[in-house]
C-alpha cells in the first residue's frame, strides 16, 4: 500500500488545513486508517477496550488495502466558494485531473505510475431549509450559485450527522478522522443494499456486485466491532436524531443483513456464532429494532 500512503501524506494535510478540517476519512481507506490504528493502540496496557478484541476477529482481522479515497463533506464547504476553490485547487497542483465530463466537479484521479489513485467527495444532503444555499438532485449537492473551479458532493443522505463526534486520531503523524460509527454504518447498510440491487438487475456485472454488497455487508460490522463505550454512547445519542433515516436502516439492516442470505452467510465466516450475536445486537441496540 506504498503508494496510496504516499498519496495520503502528501493531499491529506493540505485538504484537511484549506477544509479548517471539515473531512472526514471514510470508505476502505478510512476503514484501514482506523483499523491499522486501534490495532496498535489496544496492545498498550491503557490501550481502548473495543467490542470485539482483534484476538477474536478471523476473516476480518486482514485489512484490505484501497486505491479509492472516499472523502466526506461538511455542507459548509460547499456553501463557501473560496473553500471549494482551494481544495480542487491542491488536487489539480498535485496532479490529479477530473475522472470524467459527467462526475468532474467531485471525483478526482491521478495516474501513478501504472496505477490510479481516485478521491471522490461525498456530502450529506440539505434539508428544504437550505435551498437558499444549496442545489441537491439525486447525484450531487452543489453551491446554489455557480461557482468556478468549485467543488460538488455526490448526494450521500445516509452519511446524515457524520461530522458530530467524528472519531479524529494521529496515524503515523498524520491528524486523521473517521466518521461517527452510526453514520458510517449507515453508508454500509444502503451500500450494500445498493450492491444486491444492482447485483439483480445488471446481469453482465452480477459477480463484481455480489463481491461489493458482501464487502460492504463485512464493513459494516467491522465499524461496529470497533466501537469503544464513549463512541457507542455517541452513536445512541445521534440515533434520536435522525428517526426517518434510523426507520429506513433499521428495515434495510433486518432484511438484509438478519435474514439468511449471502451477507449472513460471508459474515459467518468472519465471526463465531457468539460474536455475531454481540454484533447484530449492538446494531440493532443503535437503529432500535432490540
Amino acid at each position: 500500500m506504498d503508494f496510496q500512503l504516499e498519496e495520503l501524506r502528501t493531499i491529506w494535510p493540505q485538504l484537511d488545513a484549506a477544509a479548517n478540517r471539515r473531512l472526514a476519512i471514510a470508505g476502505g481507506f478510512g476503514l484501514w486508517l482506523q483499523q491499522s490504528y486501534l490495532v496498535a493502540e489496544c496492545k498498550k496496557p491503557t490501550g481502548p477496550q473495543i467490542l470485539v478484541p482483534f484476538a477474536e476477529w478471523s476473516n476480518s482481522r486482514e485489512i484490505r488495502t484501497t486505491n479509492d479515497l472516499d472523502l466526506l463533506l461538511d455542507l459548509e464547504i460547499i456553501a463557501d466558494a473560496a473553500t471549494q476553490q482551494a481544495l480542487t485547487r491542491i488536487l489539480i497542483r498535485e496532479g490529479y485531473r477530473h475522472l470524467t465530463d459527467s462526475d468532474r466537479r467531485w471525483k478526482f484521479s491521478k495516474d501513478v505510475g501504472d496505477r490510479i489513485f481516485k478521491v471522490e467527495f461525498l456530502s450529506e444532503v440539505p434539508d428544504d431549509n437550505d435551498s437558499r444555499r444549496f442545489r441537491a438532485d439525486e447525484r450531487r449537492v452543489r453551491n446554489r450559485c455557480s461557482v468556478e473551479d468549485g467543488l460538488h458532493g455526490r448526494a450521500t443522505p445516509e452519511s446524515l450527522l457524520w461530522h458530530r463526534h467524528p472519531f479524529e486520531f494521529i496515524w503515523n503523524g498524520l491528524t486523521v478522522r473517521t466518521p461517527n460509527a452510526l453514520s458510517w454504518a449507515n453508508m454500509k447498510i444502503f451500500a450494500t443494499r445498493d450492491s444486491l440491487e444492482k447485483m439483480q438487475t445488471d446481469a453482465d456485472n452480477t459477480d463484481r456486485f455480489r463481491s461489493l454488497a458482501i464487502k460492504h455487508g463485512r464493513d459494516c460490522y467491522r465499524i461496529i466491532a470497533m466501537l469503544d463505550r464513549e463512541r457507542f454512547l455517541h452513536a445512541s445519542r445521534l440515533a434520536l436524531e435522525m428517526p426517518e433515516l434510523r426507520v429506513e436502516a433499521k428495515q434495510l439492516f433486518a432484511e438484509v443483513f438478519l435474514k439468511p442470505g449471502i451477507i449472513q452467510l460471508a459474515c459467518k465466516e468472519d465471526w463465531n456464532p457468539s460474536i455475531m450475536d454481540i454484533l447484530e445486537d449492538t446494531l440493532a441496540k443503535l437503529l432500535k429494532t432490540a
